[in-house]
This record gives structure tokens, sequence and C-alpha cells, in this order.
């Protein structure tokens, strides 16, 4: 059986409406209409009642983020990366985190490589030598913290045209 059909089973088994609350009792409710992404550990969804936070939710039978591991996290700087905020519990289970929805104005690293796409969006030179400044920048703050980021691919880092760099997924 391949990844993309272990997934599709997976999300197939998840209710659509899932209801979340946070340890300060925040409550969230997770709509599969509302999914913005999914990979290989979990789904992205947008919320109803907060339009400034998504929602990662782990797959069943994949090991969610554990305490220890999301409280170093959260240190990472809110400058470069989508860090996880709160943990999410469906009834007594660890569902996932809520984290910082992004602005529509971000895109992936890979269209900075794409010469139309640069030239249409008026990304310079100086621009992309932001783009790796910030990159470096982003990763030395991680280190310097201990935190290796796993999975490091043009997909997890969202960029502007001004330069700044977002990295995703780095609960990984």
């Amino acid at each position: 059986m391949n990844q993309m059909h272990d997934i599709t089973a997976m999300v197939a088994s998840v209710p659509d409406v899932i209801n979340l609350v946070t340890r300060s009792g925040k409550k969230y409710v997770a709509k599969s209409t509302n999914e913005i992404a999914r990979g290989g550990e979990g789904r992205i969804l947008k919320v109803d009642n907060d339009k400034n936070i998504a929602l990662k939710l782990y797959h069943p039978g994949r090991t969610p983020l554990d305490e220890s591991r999301f409280n170093h996290l959260t240190k990472l700087d809110a400058k470069h990366f989508v860090k996880p905020e709160e943990l999410v519990w469906n009834g007594k289970a660890l569902a996932g985190f809520t984290m910082k929805l992004l602005s529509k104005d971000y895109f992936v690293l890979q269209n900075v490589f794409d010469k139309n796409f640069c030239k249409s969006n008026s990304i310079t030179l100086d621009v992309k030598m932001r783009i790796i400044r910030a990159m470096i920048d982003a990763m030395k703050s991680a280190h310097s913290l201990g935190i290796r980021i796993g999975d490091l691919n043009q997909y997890n880092i969202l960029v502007n045209v001004k330069g700044d760099v977002k990295f995703l997924d780095v609960d990984s």
C-alpha cells in the first residue's frame, strides 16, 4: 500500500466535525470542509471561530507531539516560524495543536525558482537575497535553541514578495 492510500484511509475514518479544547478551555470545532492541507502526519484546518488560527490534527494512529517537544518548540521565533501555540484535545486524547494562520500573501519557496512567477510578482535578486538571509538566520536561531527541523523542504517554507520567510511543519 502506498503512503497516499494510507493517508486517504486514515482521513476517511475521521469524523467530519471534531470538538476540541485547549488546556485553557478555549473551544474549537474542526470541520473536514475547512481543510487547507494534509500530509503524512496530519491535516491542517481553518477554524470558524478565529480567522487567525489554524489547527494541525494528527491522523489516527500517528503519535502526536508530546508536551515536552511542544514546550521546546514554543520557544521558536514567531518572526520566522509558524510554531505550535496551544495543544488541543478531543476528549482525553491529544489531537494536535493550534498555530497562526498565515495570510494569503505567502507562497511556497519553490515559486521563487520560477522566472515567470518572479517577473509577474516583482521578485528581484534583492528579495531573493533577503529570503536566503532570513532562512539562514531562522536556522541559526532554531539551532541555538537545540531545535532541529526534521521536514525541511521547499513546500514547508513560505515566503512573500517582501522577502519574509515562514517555516511550517516544525513539529516533525
